[in-house]
């Protein structure tokens, strides 16, 4: 890891005739890590043997290979009982941006309607893809949800840049 991180300070030196990949000795490595082991049952309880389902955001239908179900409480904030808590804490989300426009903030669920988050973007894509979006009700608002969407309108933020929480 020391090799690749020295590799990576160089980068940004202004030879461009040097090929930082040719110094390492080997592109593939191993590494130890905690799985999700609920991610598999969890999509099969939110989606079943549906082919097709809908994006709970931009309410769009897709194939659900292009589906994520999602936590709407992030899912390493929530404690044992909330990940648990499948029929009120996740959603369906589009891979096609819907899901990383809320996971990153750049969209929020208030009162059940979509807005604006505080994640904002000087990218002309993003901003019409929000404003799009915005005033659209998410069909996964409700009793039960609310308090998680509640969470992430209030955190999402907080958790996106740790050094300005505080």
């Amino acid at each position: 890891m020391e090799r690749l991180s020295a590799i990576l300070s160089e980068l940004s030196s202004p030879d461009e005739e040097a090929d930082p990949l040719t110094r390492l000795d080997e592109l593939d490595g191993l590494r130890a890590t905690t799985v999700r082991l609920e991610q598999s049952l969890l999509r099969n309880l939110v989606l079943g043997k549906r082919h097709f389902a809908h994006c709970a955001i931009c309410g769009e239908e897709f194939s659900s290979d292009l589906l994520v179900v999602a936590h709407i409480k992030r899912r390493a904030s929530c404690s044992d009982i909330e990940r648990r808590a499948y029929k009120s804490n996740l959603m369906t989300a589009c891979a096609f941006g819907c899901d990383d426009l809320f996971e990153r903030g750049y969209i929020v669920v208030k009162k059940g309607l979509l807005q604006a988050g505080p994640t904002t973007s000087k990218s002309g894509a993003v901003k019409r893809k929000v404003v799009a979006l915005q005033g659209r009700h998410c069909s996964k608002w409700n009793a039960g949800s609310k308090k998680f969407f509640t969470w992430h309108r209030l955190n999402v933020q907080r958790l996106r840049n740790p050094q300005h929480s505080g």
